[in-house]
C-alpha cells in the first residue's frame, strides 16, 4: 500500500506469505545500475572477469562459510548481472551448555544477498577510489527471485546459469 501518493509505486518483489528462510531451492538474479558492464565481458561464450568480477566471484563463492546451513550450488557471473541457485537447508542454533535458550531468526535470502551485494560493493569501491576513479552506484534494488519447485526446474535453471555466457556471445 503506497502512503505518499506523489511517490512512484513500487510492486513487491517477494511472494506475499513466503518465508526466504525456510528450507528450499531460489533462482536468484542480481543486476548492476543500469545494466553497467561492471564485471568484465564474454569473449568466445567464456566470462572473462575484471576485477570487480573476481571479487564478485569469490564472494559467491565464499557464501557457504558464512551459511553452512546453504548451497550456494551453480551460479555464473556475468559482465552486468548475476544468477544463482540457493539452497537452503535445515538451520539448527546451538545451544551451550548452562546457557538459556534463545530464538535466532534463521538468515533469510534477502539477508544473505544483502550482504553479499554490500561486500562487493565495500571491494569494488576500493578498487574504484584506488584509481581516482568514481563507481557510483553497483547494484540496482533489491534482486530478483524465483522459488524453484522441482528437479525439472532446478535442472532446466542450472543449464541456463551455465550456458548464460554462450548465448550472451550469440547475441
Amino acid at each position: 500500500m503506497r502512503t505518499n501518493p506523489h511517490l512512484p509505486y513500487r510492486k513487491d518483489l517477494r511472494l506475499k506469505g513466503n518465508d526466504y528462510s525456510r528450507e528450499g531451492a531460489y533462482f536468484i538474479t542480481i543486476c548492476c545500475q543500469e545494466m553497467r558492464h561492471r564485471f568484465g565481458k564474454v569473449i568466445n561464450g567464456v566470462m572473462q572477469f575484471n576485477e570487480c568480477g573476481q571479487i564478485a566471484h569469490d564472494e559467491w563463492a565464499e557464501l557457504k562459510a558464512r551459511y553452512p546451513h546453504c548451497d550456494f550450488d551453480v551460479f555464473q557471473i556475468m559482465p552486468n548481472h548475476l544468477h544463482g541457485i540457493v539452497v537452503v537447508g535445515a538451520q539448527t542454533v546451538p545451544v551451550l551448555a548452562g546457557t538459556t535458550a534463545r530464538v535466532v531468526r534463521a538468515a533469510s535470502i534477502s539477508d544473505m544477498m544483502s550482504a553479499y551485494k554490500s561486500i562487493v560493493a565495500c571491494r569494488c569501491l576500493e578498487i574504484y577510489k584506488s584509481k581516482n576513479q568514481q563507481m557510483g552506484k553497483l547494484w540496482l534494488r533489491s534482486y530478483d527471485d524465483e522459488i524453484i519447485r522441482d528437479e525439472r526446474a532446478f535442472k532446466s535453471i542450472s543449464n541456463y546459469i551455465i550456458n548464460n555466457p554462450k548465448k550472451w556471445s550469440e547475441k
